[in-house]
């Protein structure tokens, strides 16, 4: 029996964060802890990273459905746009991938619970729902990134075809790192213009109450988004009156 596509797709992307999440934790393993966070709280904090992706994999793998750039490079998106449903309907529903997409939430949902073993959490229904809560925002915000790049298929279609998985690698390779001991210059660079930070570092610290664990993460990612939405607006007025 030859897998499928998505199946080699889901086995590879899990590998891939894997062995990310193995670098991390071997650096713990070696100094004990590193950037304000110790072993256990580094294990947690990758554990929700790959929480995260998990989500990513089972609503958006799909039939390109987060990598909009392919969409709209390959110029079907007026495929999408003729359907007698919402946009967002018609991408969630064709991006859902129980099966196949599936692995890497297990894998998350495992070493989440393994690392809270480890740690010294009350875990009660609200803490729960917190970190629900905190997955689903992390992962808006990555496909909110990821649909800002791929707006620039719009002026290269062929050139910028591929950018909306550039945007997930930046988030795939440098959301597992605390970022606890960092300048405030470059923390506040990975939590507002490349918010990596509030992928995995921010909710993780809210969680092991770090700091005031509330709703207020959530906000914080529709700020952010809605501040990138702002520029790209901005920018995208400045090319159509230079076209002028």
């Amino acid at each position: 029996m030859v897998p499928s596509g998505h199946s080699l797709l889901s086995v590879s992307d899990t590998i891939g964060a894997c062995c990310t999440i193995a670098g991390v934790f071997l650096l713990s393993e070696k100094f004990g802890g590193f950037g304000g966070m110790n072993q256990a709280e580094i294990l947690f904090m990758m554990g929700f990273s790959t929480l995260v992706d998990g989500v990513y994999m089972m609503f958006f793998i799909g039939n390109n459905t987060a990598m909009i750039s392919r969409i709209i490079g390959r110029g079907q998106l007026d495929h999408v746009m003729i359907q007698p449903v919402p946009i967002w309907a018609e991408l969630l529903a064709q991006g859902f991938s129980p099966l196949s997409g599936s692995s890497m939430l297990i894998c998350g949902i495992g070493l989440t619970t393994y690392a809270v073993s480890r740690l010294p959490i009350s875990v009660t229904m609200p803490w729960l729902m917190l970190l629900l809560i905190y997955a689903v925002s992390a992962t808006a915000l990555i496909i909110s990134f990821m649909t800002l790049l791929s707006c620039a298929a719009f002026y290269a279609p062929a050139a910028a075809e591929e950018i909306a998985q550039v945007g997930k690698d930046l988030f795939t390779s440098l959301k597992t790192y605390p970022l606890g001991t960092m300048s405030h210059s470059v923390r506040r660079l990975f939590l507002t213009v490349l918010p990596v930070g509030l992928a995995a570092w921010v909710p993780s610290a809210l969680l092991l109450k770090r700091a005031t664990a509330n709703l207020t993460f959530p906000c914080s990612c529709r700020h952010v988004i809605c501040q990138q939405r702002r520029l790209h607006c901005h920018y995208s007025q400045f090319m159509y009156l230079r076209k002028e």
